[in-house]
């Protein structure tokens, strides 16, 4: 469930590399800001480029090309291709039933504790939450990179992070494309048709073909991990004579 938030609510992330990951101090290069407000019910999309002297971020719809080195957690120097995506690019993921959403902050998502606290605890606490059961009757979406839960648990809240707002009912690609894909972690299993385009769903997160590549936006380097964990989930499949749902 997405929070309802109020109007004049401004939701803003920051995509940014430390300079070296082992050591903060050293500082980062923030690349842009990206921005939703809520004006009269509806949610705008707005995008912040950040200068080369890191002093101030300017409002700019257009995308953007930059290299971006740093040097990671190992101590090996890395260079990305980034692209900052156009307003265009970021109200195709943000669409969902023709209107423009928040992705993130589902109550689900946002049920862990940080720094101690759990947040939703924290909101409520602060009078930032109105209306909400008690923490412990909220659902909470599995997280995909602890192992100790089942390989499909994980799989499935993977996928509904980083996959579904597209591929869902009233999402973009369905809505462009045809109902092919649900990946919402509440989908019923044998209503996803995850085991029917598993072979498509390997494809796409693997490959390097531009506009063939999943996410088709917002990233140019593939997530090693998270394809392992998804190839993982598509094999034991068909090991486990999970066609049969379909």
């Amino acid at each position: 469930m997405l929070l309802d938030f109020p109007d004049n609510t401004i939701l803003a992330k920051t995509f940014y590399y430390l300079n070296d990951e082992r050591d903060s101090s050293l500082g980062k290069k923030c690349i842009e800001t990206r921005v939703l407000i809520k004006k009269n019910g509806e949610w705008l999309v707005r995008n912040y480029f950040w200068n080369e002297d890191q002093t101030d971020a300017v409002l700019d719809d257009d995308a953007h090309g930059l290299q971006v080195d740093w040097i990671d957690d190992l101590g090996v120097s890395r260079i990305v291709d980034y692209v900052v995506p156009s307003n265009t690019m970021c109200v195709q993921c943000h669409e969902l039933n023709e209107k423009i959403v928040p992705i993130g902050p589902k109550a689900r998502a946002m049920n862990f504790n940080h720094n101690g606290q759990n947040i939703l605890q924290f909101f409520k606490d602060n009078n930032m939450l109105a209306e909400a059961p008690e923490v412990s009757q909220i659902p909470t979406l599995p997280d995909w990179s602890d192992t100790s839960l089942t390989l499909e648990k994980r799989a499935r809240a993977y996928l509904d992070v980083n996959c579904a707002h597209c591929h869902q009912k009233g999402g973009s690609y369905n809505r462009d494309f045809g109902d092919k894909f649900y990946f919402t972690f509440e989908t019923p299993f044998t209503e996803s048709n995850i085991y029917v385009e598993r072979t498509q769903i390997s494809d796409r997160m693997g490959t390097a073909i531009p506009g063939y590549f999943m996410p088709l936006i917002g990233t140019s380097i593939k997530h090693d991990e998270g394809i392992d964990l998804i190839n993982t989930y598509l094999d034991s499949l068909e090991q486990e004579g999970k066609s049969k749902a379909n």
